[in-house]
């Protein structure tokens, strides 16, 4: 009789959490779609989860990068030509969901894993660089159990590595990558005097997220400088570590390399103009 009771007990808090989540999902028209598409502008990010090029169907996700606001279109008869929000016709089913919470729940097991991974929460801070210091910077050094001097020049960048290390480079490149970006484009910006900025871009490797990148005093994006190769020199030190335990990365390396690719880059757009 227990059994009985627990049984029914479970289906209906199912079916009370499907409710709850459908009623946070609305389906709505193509036009209303556009129109939040364009009043939104730049901070809608878009994720194409699934293309079938057979049955000529694709799968969009968009968020907003200012707001707990998130669309979801199923396309039909899609023109592979095309590309992104050209998928999106009258013909397509769209879904707008009211939180984060009916998203995510929505997502199957595959998009829930690419999408909901460790910085899909900082998502509306990526978008906010008065939030880096404040946000990043001090969860980097309490990761890395640093004090966070006044300065970032001031760190013991010997000290840093080690506490890298001890940390993990297979955890800092899923918990503290973007982190580790904003601390190596901060370090360079205030070498450059407070010269430089921050300016965003999106990467198909971080679905529905704004991806920061340093651009330096003269102009030059740290976008494959920092973004990529801090990634692959993290990812390397771990396999190393695998072989043989010991191994310390220096950030320096990272630091020194964007200062040489913005020379190579410099003296390169120059030849080109002179041409």
């Amino acid at each position: 009789m227990r059994c009985f009771i627990y049984l029914y007990l479970l289906i209906c808090s199912t079916l009370c959490l499907a409710q709850k989540t459908n009623s946070m999902k609305d389906n709505i028209s193509y036009e209303t779609f556009k129109g939040i598409l364009d009043q939104n502008g730049k901070h809608i990010l878009g994720y194409i989860a699934d293309v079938d090029r057979i049955a000529k169907t694709s799968r969009i996700y968009y968020a907003s990068n200012t707001s707990d606001m998130f669309i979801e279109t199923f396309n039909y008869e899609v023109n592979l030509s095309l590309y992104g929000d050209n998928h999106v016709t009258t013909t397509s089913k769209i879904y707008l969901f009211g939180s984060e919470e009916s998203f995510l729940q929505s997502l199957n097991s595959k998009d829930f894993q690419e999408i909901n991974n460790p910085n899909f929460k900082y998502r509306k801070i990526l978008n906010d660089e008065s939030l880096y210091k404040e946000i990043f910077l001090k969860e980097l050094f309490e990761s890395l159990k640093l004090e966070i001097p006044e300065k970032l020049t001031q760190v013991n960048l010997e000290k840093f590595n080690k506490q890298l290390y001890d940390f993990g480079y297979d955890k800092a490149i899923k918990y503290l990558y973007f982190h580790l970006i904003i601390f190596c484009g901060e370090y360079i910006n205030e070498l450059e005097n407070h010269q430089g900025k921050w300016q965003m871009y999106e990467d198909s490797h971080f679905p529905l997220l704004s991806i920061p990148e340093f651009i330096s005093a003269d102009g030059i994006s740290s976008r494959v400088s920092l973004n990529h190769f801090l990634s692959a020199d993290l990812r390397k030190a771990s396999k190393k570590n695998e072989v043989k335990k010991g191994y310390i990365y220096h950030i320096e390396d990272a630091l020194n390399f964007s200062s040489v690719w913005q020379k190579f880059r410099k003296n390169m757009i120059i030849k080109k103009a002179d041409k």
